[in-house]
């Protein structure tokens, strides 16, 4: 598998595409950049959601992007733009952006 394809594949395709093994990494950024963006206890309250409402099946990109805005209060869109359907979070990653930086872009 070549790296470009990894670099080009929104997470959101890396099951189609069969880039399993790179979810990982790239899942925990975009978790972690999640939980820098709302904060601690809106992070916690997501997770909790999540697992209550979600117990019997698995929660999509989209549930989980619906679900982490009516916990925050807070539009998501471009975070899920960027992390989940895009491929701009993996420029930030290669080029090493430092975190801060990174939510900069997200607003205050």
């Amino acid at each position: 598998m070549d790296d470009r394809q990894v670099f080009d594949t929104p997470i959101a395709g890396y099951g189609e595409k069969e880039l399993g093994r790179h979810s990982y990494t790239k899942g925990a950024w975009s978790l972690y950049v999640l939980y820098r963006l709302v904060g601690e206890k809106s992070f916690a309250l997501i997770i909790r959601n999540m697992l209550k409402e979600f117990t019997e099946r698995g929660i999509n990109f989209s549930e989980f992007q619906k679900l982490s805005e009516r916990a925050t209060k807070r539009n998501l869109d471009k975070f899920f733009k960027e992390w989940v359907y895009g491929t701009e979070s993996s420029q930030l990653l290669v080029d090493k952006i430092p975190i801060a930086d990174i939510m900069r872009r997200y607003g205050p």
